[in-house]
């Protein structure tokens, strides 16, 4: 079988259609009609917060937690998660930079403006009280259950 050659940007135009093409099979739901039954539709918020400030100063485990309580948590009183990731991005530049992140997950039954408002509330109070940088924000329709 012969190979094909493509030139490096039909490439990745291939692939990504054909990543594409995989995921719209597995289209976020829009609605709860488009939960399958015994699940609930809701929407998930992503936040990624960096620890480090651009004079090199890391928020403490102390300090985090304390944010966490008394800012974080009463927004997101069902419940949400806190992963540690390496985060990294393309600084202006060219740079990649690589920092110590903490992911926070958490689901909120719709409408999502609210929810809008208090992410936009927790990403405000953490740029102010460490000096940080906007956090990093991902929403996305799902379905959520407990079995």
């Amino acid at each position: 079988m012969p190979k094909i050659m493509l030139p490096k940007t039909m490439l990745s135009i291939a692939l990504a259609a054909g990543a594409m093409a995989l995921l719209a099979g597995c289209a976020a739901p829009q609605s709860a009609e488009a939960c399958p039954d015994g699940f609930e539709y809701g929407i998930e918020y992503q936040l990624f917060f960096g620890l480090n400030d651009d004079a090199g100063h890391s928020v403490s485990p102390e300090d985090w937690q304390a944010f966490v309580e008394d800012t974080i948590t009463p927004r997101f009183p069902a419940g949400l998660s806190q992963i540690d990731v390496l985060g990294q991005w393309e600084d202006p530049t060219g740079m990649i930079q690589h920092e110590e992140t903490i992911l926070v997950r958490g689901l909120m039954a719709p409408p999502g403006d609210e929810g809008v408002r208090l992410v936009n509330e927790i990403s405000e109070e953490y740029e102010r009280r460490f000096n940080q940088d906007p956090v990093f924000r991902v929403i996305q329709s799902a379905c959520y259950g407990i079995s």
